[in-house]
């Protein structure tokens, strides 16, 4: 088994920041470790935005043999999920990067 992190960075819709991590935290982490794969997930938001492309992150933590099917698990598993319009869905950016 492998340790992988998959990074994802995001921002709210305008207006919407708690409505956004309120949903973040109390529906999105729990569907996002629903997948067996998926071991843990920690939030940060920046103190400073000048050197972040987003200022809200995401990091999971991810055991597996199979990194390539990662994606699309999560692509499938996200076909089911409440995905709040809080959002702002255009903003996402994600990297999964291997533990070494």
């Amino acid at each position: 088994m492998q340790n992988y992190s998959l990074f994802v960075w995001s921002e709210p819709t305008a207006g919407q920041e708690d409505v956004y991590n309120d949903w973040y935290d109390n529906i999105h982490l729990d569907d996002v470790r629903a997948i067996p794969e998926f071991v843990r997930a920690t939030r940060f938001v920046f103190a400073s935005e000048a050197a972040t492309p987003r200022k809200y992150l995401a990091v999971y933590d991810i055991e597996t043999t199979e990194p390539t099917t990662i994606m699309a698990r999560l692509t499938e598993a996200a076909q089911k999920m409440v995905i709040s319009p809080a959002l702002d869905y255009n903003s996402i950016i994600l990297s999964l990067v291997r533990k070494i």
